[in-house]
């Protein structure tokens, strides 16, 4: 099973934990290191937090600056 895995850094947001929010997701989508416990729409994505989606699954999460990923 393939799993995609993405790296969330903030390089300019200075002391800030929270650094996106999802949009939307479909399948399983996950924080690593969590259980398997699925991310829902409205979730707070953290500074440096690994998101694994397997396979045919996405996730679309807004940073603060309003890029989407």
């Amino acid at each position: 099973m393939k799993v995609l895995l993405i790296f969330l850094y903030s390089i300019s947001f200075v002391n800030a934990s929270e650094i996106g929010t999802v949009l939307k997701r479909k399948g399983m989508v996950y924080k690593a290191f969590s259980d398997k416990k699925v991310l829902e729409r409205g979730q707070h994505v953290k500074r440096k937090d690994v998101i694994i989606t397997e396979k045919a699954s996405f996730v679309r999460i807004k940073m603060l600056d309003d890029t989407i990923i």
